[in-house]
């Protein structure tokens, strides 16, 4: 299993969430993991990158979790970006690589 989450965050993006901190929502990714027809499907959610903002939720059929990953209001700054979110499951662990850079221009992070 592979994923990448891409987030692309337009000019002056640290600057768009200091005038406005709900912004960070607008920008909100929603990652989807499951495995079909197990009830006990477990997940959890970390990461190195101290931007962002994880929330795992179980689906009702317990067989899928809805992984919200958006950005932390107050810590959002120019600069490069490098790290990972790490989906941990009762399968193997899924790695998604988080690198890039915020700056001036569109840039992908």
């Amino acid at each position: 299993m592979c994923a990448l989450l891409g987030i692309t965050v337009a000019a002056s993006p640290a600057l768009a969430v200091k005038a406005n901190p709900s912004f960070t929502q607008k920008l909100a990714q929603t990652l989807m993991v499951y495995r079909k027809g197990n009830d006990r499907f477990e997940v959890g959610v970390r990461s190195d990158l101290e931007v962002l903002d994880l929330h795992a939720e179980r689906g009702p059929l317990g067989d899928r979790w809805q992984v919200t990953v958006a950005l932390k209001p107050g810590l959002l700054k120019t600069g490069p970006v490098n790290g990972s979110i790490v989906i941990e499951t009762n399968d193997p662990e899924i790695v998604i690589p988080g690198n890039g850079r915020v700056g001036s221009e569109s840039q992908h992070i």
